[in-house]
């Protein structure tokens, strides 16, 4: 097993951008999720993170997870690893993709992601 390494925010945004094959995945409660996630972001609590769940995932691909808890995140990224998977920890969670002012999606009234500037995307 690989063990996973810690990107930041600014190289998992610039991963995003140029068509790497990437997968963000959130680890973090729903009620954190919707109030604002990476878009293309999947959410799956790490208690989740298995063979079934992960079934038909690109084993080729990047995975960066997503979470608040430090501890959390380690184990969805080893969980990850575990299973054959490029596993990443996005370097200070949430927080640090924010604080770049990178762009977030929040759960909009009718129940579609929406960039939160009002433009309905």
């Amino acid at each position: 097993m690989i063990e996973p390494q810690i990107i930041d925010a600014a190289s998992a945004n610039e991963m995003l951008q140029s068509g790497s094959a990437i997968l963000i995945v959130d680890i973090r409660t729903v009620d954190e999720f919707e109030r604002g996630n990476i878009a293309s972001s999947i959410h799956l609590p790490w208690r989740m993170i298995d063979g079934l769940n992960t079934m038909g995932w690109d084993r080729a691909a990047t995975y960066v997870v997503v979470g608040s808890d430090p501890a959390g995140t380690a184990r969805a990224a080893d969980a990850l690893a575990s299973l054959g998977f490029d596993a990443y920890i996005l370097e200070h969670g949430m927080l640090g993709w924010i604080e770049l002012g990178l762009p977030v999606h929040v759960r909009a009234a009718r129940g579609k992601f929406c960039c939160g500037r009002g433009c309905g995307c």
